[in-house]
């Protein structure tokens, strides 16, 4: 894939003023539904890395401040923790459909991933200091997470921060300190055949070994890029179908418990996108081309290269499908998929 050939056309049409919707029916936004603050942030990502991929212009830059501004509205400053789902009519409610103080911690955490990303990838002056404004706000909650896909997207945000601004000892310091909370439930869960973080496998799995890597290799940590590489390679191996070697994410429809039976559909976009960049930062480590192989083997789960053999990604819309089901793909078109796979492509070409 060239330079330049990223078709935002669906998430153009899935943008409005507001923010990114959530969920499609079909092609169509579905208003309904509303908005939430972890599409917003992976669609500040998106916006961000296109100003390097391809020529920016206007257009790049209003859906950047549009994303941010979804954020700035989302973060509670009672409480210094971002709201998550916002409805059609302007109200931020819980999954209870209650008035929603603050959302889960994994998506505070991803709005921090997507803060500390334009911070170090913008080129917008002003977008670069509002987001260092609200980064800085919304640490402070950090220390009382508890979700690991919290932690590790907390250490992707703050290792971007970083990149901008390697002299800050003390945001160093707590991302070591998250890492080591993902070393310490490791070594509770981990067996000769379960290599794992958790006794359950559910979504976003990636996430974990990629944060350990990040740590390890700034740090040289050699204890934490070991059990990143080893953890990520036992995710590759049982996320591989043992005849044709394709992609087999783990499958939402009850996940995958230790002991029980793994459930291999329906098979999710964003966990070929969060293999993609583990295997990119488990190559930076190795310089084994291994990783790659492993990188394209998930892009291609989205080209066709899966259990059905049927494309994911629509080159000619922009759009990508919301799974892959037993017998067929999810017909709808929405956001996470959506921005999973264009990200995907952006890293695939950078790679």
């Amino acid at each position: 894939m060239e330079k330049g050939e990223i078709n935002l056309s669906h998430i153009l049409k899935m943008t409005n003023d507001v923010g990114i919707f959530q969920h499609a029916n079909f092609k169509q936004p579905n208003l309904e539904e509303g908005y939430t603050t972890c599409d917003n942030s992976r669609c500040l990502i998106l916006s961000t890395a296109l100003e390097n991929f391809q020529q920016t212009d206007d257009k790049i830059k209003n859906l950047s401040n549009i994303y941010f501004s979804f954020l700035e509205n989302a973060f509670n400053p009672n409480n210094k923790r971002f709201r998550n789902s916002l409805t059609h009519d302007g109200k931020w409610i819980n999954s209870e459909g209650k008035t929603n103080g603050a959302g889960s911690e994994d998506s505070h955490a991803r709005a921090l991933w997507s803060l500390g990303f334009a911070i170090a990838k913008t080129n917008d002056k002003a977008l670069k200091a509002k987001a260092e404004k609200l980064f800085n706000k919304a640490l402070e909650p950090l220390n009382s997470f508890t979700s690991p896909r919290a932690w590790a997207y907390s250490i992707r945000g703050i290792n971007y921060y970083l990149e901008e601004y390697p002299e800050s000892e003390q945001f160093l310091a707590l991302a070591e300190k998250l890492a080591e909370k993902l070393l310490d439930i490791y070594k509770k869960a981990n067996s000769e055949n379960w290599i794992w973080f958790e006794n359950i496998l559910t979504y976003a799995n990636a996430v974990l070994p990629h944060a350990l890597l990040i740590i390890g290799k700034k740090t040289n940590n050699k204890g934490m890029k070991e059990v990143g590489l080893k953890t990520l390679e036992w995710l590759d191996n049982v996320q591989t179908d043992d005849k044709n070697k394709h992609f087999v994410p783990i499958g939402c429809k009850g996940f995958w418990e230790k002991g029980k039976e793994k459930t291999r559909y329906d098979q999710q976009p964003i966990e070929a996108h969060e293999m993609i960049l583990a295997c990119k930062e488990a190559y930076k480590i190795t310089n084994n081309p291994i990783w790659k192989e492993r990188a394209i083997k998930s892009l291609n789960w989205y080209l066709g290269e899966n259990d059905l053999k049927l494309k994911l990604y629509d080159a000619e819309t922009g759009a990508c499908y919301d799974g892959l089901g037993h017998e067929t793909v999810n017909n709808n078109q929405g956001a996470e998929s959506t921005i999973s796979a264009l990200l995907s492509l952006i890293e695939m070409n950078e790679f």
